[in-house]
C-alpha cells in the first residue's frame, strides 16, 4: 500500500461509508463495473471512472488490503506537525529575566554553507542515493533482468495454458500467480486467471481478473464480452457494425475451444485403437526379414508405433513444450539444434542419442523429466516390440530388435510430441523462443 493509495478516498470512489460490510462492497463494485463498462458507457471518463473502481474494489475487497489501507487513511487524517521554536523565542526568554539588558543583543551568525543535495531515486522500498556513474553501470543489468523476467513470463504462461486445457485448473492458477508475480501488468495473464476462476465457480473473483485484463490492454474485445457476460450485460445487442462483428467472433472463438476439447478426445481415441491396430500388425503380418530380423514393414510399424505413443504421451502423460524441454540454448549451445540432432543421432543408435542428451544436461544441471520421461518411455517400447515382433525364420529372442528398434521408435516418439504441442497450443507452440 503506497502513501498515494492512502491519500485516495478509495470509498467515496465506491459511493461506500468506511463501515460498509463487504457484501456491500461487493455488490456496490458490480453495480459501478456494469455502469461504466466501455459498452454500456462511452463517455471519455468512463475509462477514468473503471480504473478507479477497480482499485478500489482491488483494496476494499481484500480483508488484510483493506485493514492497512484504513490504518493508513486514520494516521494520515489524525497526524500533525509540532511547531519548532527558534532563536526569537529564547531571546523573548532571556529578555524577560530580571535583571536583562534591555539593549542586549545576538552576534549574528554565519549561515551553514550551501550543498547540493544527493541524487536519489526510490525504489519501491525507500530512498537510495545514487550517481550517474552507477546509473549507467546498473542499467545493462536491468535490460538483461528485463529480458529473462519475460523470458520467464512467457514459460510460465506456456505452462498455466497447457494445465488449463489438461483441466488441472488448481495447478493452471498457482502458475498464473507465479506469472503475475513476475509481471503484474500483464494482461495475458490476467485473461487466463479470468477463465481458471470462472471453470472453478469464483464469478466476483474473475470479474476483477478480466477487468485488469481491460485495463492493461484495452482493445481486447474478447475479454470484454466475458465481463460483459459476467456482469449481466446483454452482449447480442448490436452496438454498431464493429461491435457486433467483435462479438460474432467471440461467439466463434467460444465454439472453437469447445470443439477443440472434443477434438482432442477423438485424436486421443483414435490414436490409441491405431496403437493397437499396429502391435496386432507387427505380430500377425511381421513381413519378410530382409537384414537380420527386420523386414521392410518393420522401420514402418516402429516409426507409427512411436508416433502414436507419441501423441498419447504429449497429450495425457504431463510433458511441457518441446521447445522448451529441448532448448539447446540452455544446455549451453545455439537453441533451436537439439531435436533435429537427438533424432538424426538415434537413427544411427537410440542409445547413443540417450547417453548424449544425458551428458549435455548433467553438464548444465539442467535434466528435463519430460525428455526423460519420452527415453523411459522409447524403452518401455523396444521391449514390448520384442515381446511381439516374430518373423518367420528369425530365433527368439533377437538381440538386434532390441539394439535397433529404437532407432525408429524414439524419432516416431519426437515427431508425435511435436504434433500433441501443436494440437494444445497452435503453430505458436512449434517457435523456438
Amino acid at each position: 500500500m503506497t502513501s498515494e493509495d492512502s491519500r485516495k478516498d478509495l470509498y467515496q470512489a465506491l459511493g461506500l461509508q468506511k463501515t460498509a460490510t463487504p457484501e456491500q462492497i461487493k455488490k456496490r463494485y458490480r453495480e459501478l463495473a456494469v455502469k461504466y463498462h466501455p459498452d454500456v458507457n462511452p463517455s471519455a471518463d468512463a475509462q477514468n471512472k473503471i480504473k478507479l473502481i477497480n482499485e478500489a474494489y482491488h483494496v476494499l475487497g481484500d480483508p488484510e488490503r483493506r485493514a492497512t489501507y484504513d490504518a493508513e487513511r486514520f494516521l494520515n487524517q489524525h497526524t500533525t506537525r509540532t511547531p519548532h521554536s527558534g532563536p526569537t523565542t529564547t531571546a523573548k526568554t532571556e529578555s524577560a529575566r530580571p535583571g536583562a539588558a534591555s539593549t542586549q543583543t545576538r552576534a549574528p551568525q554565519n549561515p551553514p554553507p550551501h550543498r547540493e543535495p544527493p541524487q536519489a531515486q526510490y525504489n519501491g522500498f525507500g530512498r537510495v542515493n545514487t550517481n550517474p556513474q552507477s546509473t549507467r553501470t546498473n542499467s545493462a543489468t536491468f535490460s538483461n533482468d528485463a529480458e529473462r523476467r519475460k523470458q520467464r513470463l512467457n514459460a510460465v504462461l506456456d505452462d498455466a495454458k497447457l494445465a488449463f486445457i489438461g483441466m488441472h485448473y488448481v495447478e493452471a492458477e498457482r502458475l498464473c500467480r507465479e506469472a503475475l508475480s513476475v509481471d503484474s501488468r500483464s494482461a495475458v495473464a490476467h485473461e487466463l486467471m479470468g477463465d481458471i476462476l470462472v471453470r472453478r465457480g469464483y464469478p466476483s473473483k474473475a470479474m476483477t481478473a478480466y477487468s485488469y485484463a481491460i485495463q492493461f490492454n484495452p482493445a481486447n474485445i474478447s475479454v470484454q464480452n466475458k465481463l460483459s457476460r459476467l456482469a449481466g450485460v446483454d452482449t447480442t445487442r448490436s452496438h454498431g457494425p464493429t461491435m457486433g462483428m467483435n462479438h460474432r467472433q467471440e461467439q466463434v472463438a467460444n465454439l472453437n475451444r469447445f470443439e477443440q476439447d472434443r477434438m482432442l478426445l477423438a485424436v486421443g481415441i483414435v490414436t490409441l485403437l491405431l496403437s493397437l491396430g499396429i502391435l496386432t500388425l507387427m505380430y500377425f503380418v511381421p513381413g519378410t526379414p530382409v537384414l537380420g530380423p527386420f523386414s521392410l514393414l518393420t522401420p514402418f510399424y516402429l516409426v507409427l508405433f512411436g508416433l502414436a505413443a507419441g501423441i498419447l504421451l504429449g497429450l495425457y502423460g504431463g510433458l511441457k513444450l518441446i521447445r522448451q524441454e529441448l532448448d539447446l540454448k540452455n544446455l549451453g549451445g545455439k537453441h533451436g539444434l537439439l531435436i533435429p540432432a537427438l533424432i538424426c543421432t538415434s537413427l544411427a543408435s537410440f542409445f547413443l542419442s540417450l547417453v548424449i542428451y544425458l551428458v549435455l544436461a548433467f553438464r548444465q544441471s539442467k535434466v528435463s523429466p519430460s525428455v526423460l520421461r519420452v527415453y523411459g518411455t522409447t524403452l518401455m517400447l523396444i521391449i514390448l516390440s520384442w515381446l511381439i515382433y516374430h518373423p518367420a525364420g528369425v530365433p527368439w529372442p533377437s538381440v538386434a530388435m532390441m539394439l535397433f528398434s529404437g532407432n525408429f521408435l524414439f524419432p516416431g516418439l519426437m515427431l508425435g510430441w511435436i504434433a500433441a504441442d501443436w494440437l494444445r497450443m497452435g503453430n505458436s507452440s512449434l517457435t523456438i523462443p
